[in-house]
Formats: C-alpha cells, sequence, structure tokens
C-alpha cells in the first residue's frame, strides 16, 4: 500500500506509478489519485504520460493550472479520477483548498504519488508539510525520485515519514539524526556522516525498490566533451578585481562562511558569462563582451540535429534564446505551465521547426523526456553548484528508448572556475561540500 520507487532518471518509474494506479483501480481499491511533482511536470503527466501507459482504464484526468480543475473531477461517476497539482499549489490559498476538497471526497480510496520526491526533503518546508497533511487521506502512498539522499540521510527520512512514519519509527528530526547521523560542523549542527546504516536499511529496504541504469539497462554510455575559449579584456578586467578583492577577503579572515565564497563564485562566473553584476542588490546587470555566446554558436555551427542547452541564469536564457531567434524555445521559472509543454511539444516535433530546447537545470532537469525528439547535442552553457541538477539534467536524453550516442559539451572559460567546478560536478560534489580552503583553490586558476 505504501511504497518507494527509486528508479534512476530514464528507467521508467512514470510508467511503474501509472501502471500501479491502473491496477489498484481495476482491484476496486481506488476511486482516484493525486500527483504531485514540479511545476511543468504535473501537466506532462496528463498530456503525455497518463494517455501512453494508462491504456483503456477508464479515467478523467486534469492538470493544475493556478486556477482550478475540470468539474468532471468531482463527478460520482465510476471512471478513474485523477488530479496532478505542482508541489508549490499545495501552499497557495486556492490551490490547497481545492486540492483538500479532492482528497476529502474520495478519502480512503485514494492513491497519493510524489513524483521527484526529493522535494520534500526538508521537513521545515511549507510544501513538504502541505504533503504531509494531505498523506492520511490516501489509501495508498508512493513516493518516485532517482536521487532519494541528495545531501545527506535525513533527506530520505524525509521522504519516507510521507509514506508512513512507522517504517523508520521516528517522528522528530533531532530523534533520527541521534540515532542514524554524525553530527559536526559549528556548533554540532551538521550531518557529517551516518551510523547505524544496516538498521536503517533493515528498515526501508521492504517498502523500497532501486532500479539503476548500469545495472538495469543496456544504454550506450554517456560522452563528454569540453569547449575552451578566453575571456574577453574587458571580462579580465572586471574579473581580477573582483578575485583579487575576494580572495583579500578570505587571507583576511573576513570572509568566514561558505555561503559567502559561492556567492563570489556566483559573481565570478555572471561576469565570464557577459553580464556584470549590479553593485547594488536588485540593480539593472549590465552586458559586457561575450565570447562564451560565442563558443556556443560555432558549436551549434558544427552539430546537426537539435540541440539541448542548460544554463545557470535567467540573462543566459533570455541571451542565448535571442541569439537563436525562433529556433529556440525557452523553459525556465518565467515560462508559464502552458509555455512549457508547448515548449516541450515543439521541441520533440521533427518537422515543428524548433531545433534548440533552452532551460536551466532547476526547472527543466527532472520529469521531462526530451529524447524522442532525436537528440544527440547536449550544451552546458554555464552550470549551477549543484550536482543534484547536474546529473538529473543529463538524463533527460539518457534514458530508456535512447538510439545512438549523446554527446554532453560544456563550455568552459580558461582562467575561471569553470574546470574545478564541472570536475566537483562529475565527481557529484556540489559548492556546499567544499571548505574555505577549497573555494581559495578554485580560484587559485590565473586569468592571462
Amino acid at each position: 500500500d505504501v511504497f518507494a520507487l527509486f528508479a534512476e532518471q530514464g528507467t521508467g518509474k512514470t510508467k511503474v506509478a501509472i501502471d500501479r494506479v491502473g491496477e489498484l483501480y481495476a482491484e476496486s481499491k481506488i476511486d482516484a489519485a493525486l500527483i504531485i511533482t514540479k511545476k511543468g511536470v504535473h501537466a506532462q503527466w496528463v498530456n503525455e504520460q497518463i494517455p501512453t501507459h494508462l491504456g483503456e482504464v477508464p479515467h478523467v484526468a486534469a492538470y493544475w493550472t493556478g486556477k482550478g480543475f475540470t468539474k468532471n473531477l468531482f463527478l460520482n461517476t465510476p471512471e478513474l479520477k485523477i488530479a496532478s497539482v505542482n508541489v508549490d499549489s499545495t501552499i497557495t490559498k486556492t490551490g490547497s483548498a481545492v486540492i483538500e476538497k479532492f482528497v476529502k471526497m474520495f478519502k480512503g480510496r485514494l492513491a497519493i504519488i510524489i513524483d521527484e520526491s526529493h522535494i520534500i526533503k526538508n521537513t521545515t518546508a511549507k510544501r513538504t508539510q502541505a504533503c504531509y497533511k494531505l498523506a492520511p487521506y490516501a489509501s495508498h502512498r508512493m513516493i518516485l525520485t532517482g536521487t532519494p539522499i541528495a545531501k545527506d540521510l535525513c533527506d530520505e527520512w524525509s521522504q519516507f515519514k510521507f509514506l508512513d512514519e512507522g517504517i523508520i519509527g521516528i517522528r522528530y528530526l533531532t530523534s533520527f539524526r541521534n540515532q542514524f547521523c554524525v553530527m559536526g560542523g559549528f556548533e554540532n549542527r551538521q550531518v557529517i556522516g551516518t551510523r547505524n546504516l544496516p538498521e536503517f536499511k533493515s528498515r526501508v529496504d521492504p517498502y523500497s525498490f532501486r532500479v539503476t541504469k548500469e545495472s538495469d539497462l543496456d544504454l550506450p554510455p554517456k560522452v563528454y566533451a569540453t569547449v575552451p575559449f578566453e575571456m574577453s579584456d574587458e571580462q579580465k578586467r572586471h574579473y581580477k578585481s573582483l578575485r583579487d578583492t575576494f580572495m583579500t577577503q578570505l587571507d583576511n579572515g573576513d570572509v568566514v562562511s561558505v555561503k559567502i565564497a559561492a556567492t563570489c563564485l556566483l559573481r565570478l562566473q555572471q561576469i565570464t558569462c557577459g553580464v556584470l553584476p549590479s553593485a547594488e542588490e536588485g540593480g539593472e546587470h549590465t552586458l559586457i563582451a561575450n565570447p562564451r555566446m560565442d563558443a556556443l554558436m560555432d558549436l551549434l555551427d558544427q552539430r546537426p540535429g537539435k540541440a539541448i542547452i542548460w544554463a545557470r541564469f535567467n540573462a543566459d536564457i533570455e541571451l542565448i534564446k535571442r541569439a537563436l531567434g525562433e529556433k529556440a524555445a525557452t523553459y525556465y521559472g518565467a515560462t508559464s505551465s502552458e509555455d512549457r509543454q508547448k515548449a516541450v511539444s515543439l521541441f520533440l516535433d521533427p518537422a515543428s521547426g524548433i531545433d534548440y530546447f533552452v532551460s536551466n537545470p532547476a526547472a527543466g532537469g527532472t520529469g521531462l523526456n526530451l529524447q524522442g525528439g532525436g537528440c544527440r547535442t547536449v550544451v552546458y552553457y554555464s552550470n549551477s553548484f549543484s550536482s543534484l541538477d547536474r546529473w538529473q539534467s543529463e538524463d533527460r536524453t539518457h534514458r530508456i528508448g535512447m538510439q545512438g550516442t549523446v554527446t554532453y559539451f560544456d563550455l568552459v572559460c580558461v582562467g575561471s572556475p569553470d574546470r574545478r567546478i564541472l570536475a566537483n560536478l562529475r565527481a557529484k560534489k556540489s559548492v556546499s561540500d567544499l571548505a574555505l580552503g577549497d573555494i581559495k583553490e578554485i580560484l587559485n586558476d590565473e586569468v592571462d
């Protein structure tokens, strides 16, 4: 009745979940299902996944549009009712009211699926708490993710708490840490390791199923390549000034926080992307010479067919869209749910004229299947500091059904943190995993 499907991206976990819902309905165990996932992905469940995998099961499905659901979801008719919502709608006034109405109507004969369930890894977040409140209405609960542990063991505990507190048997985070985590860092508040891991696994394994690409699928290997380029003279001038100031602050002990250090890395990265950050918070950024864009355009000229371009900053996405024009579709925070679905559909359509899908991993890196259009080229225009974002976004094209080999290109600015950041990401390390000394070493690369 409750289970966790820890299946890596592209191994078919969405199909498994839909098959299970159809099976429960056929066995007269449920009348409805609620799917909770990320924005944009929630619409894809209804528009693509459910019609493809649910087969001839009679059903009515709708996704959250910001206003409500079709009235058919609330009619007393025999069809299976499926509502798909983005996780943030659970904490809005309108969304929470409509979702509560839906789960109450089908209480006790309802399946709730949390797709990409690492979205509820933070127990104190409002959306996590909202999901916990919905759980008792469901007779069946599922969590789906390829990355149950993004940072530490507490991530997995939070997700199992939604399934059933009795699985691990610990209600409070502090108690869980005391039993299964090694604490350290500032005031002993940071999780630095695990303990009693065999006991933890013995509790969760009966409710878990793990699928990995390496052991369960026969997919071609990923191919990686870097495209180096140099800064313009203007970029070098701004970059050196900011970096030297920051290194002085590090040496003087003025900077003692990894978070502050990461902010400096971010600003240096913006400069190498052709954007000069404003000195004032919220101020206008200034565009400067941008060899990174030249490197992207040269690469795309050499690669036939469609390409996915991942970029960290919204300004990057807007600049890329401007450069590629009508051949590009964008998918990021400012894109509406309707336009997100349109962007995916156009990119996957060989005859649409849309050759480029431009997104950031935070928005498009999970839940999307982007390999159907025959894409063989993925470009990382700029990388975030999150290893989770990186490997999830790679798997939008490396998945079941792919044909041929996909090459992942990284644009690397010579003399910038790009190379070191990329090495950390490939080793599945985020900047938050580093110490100040590590960040100082990253900044030691010289700019000619």
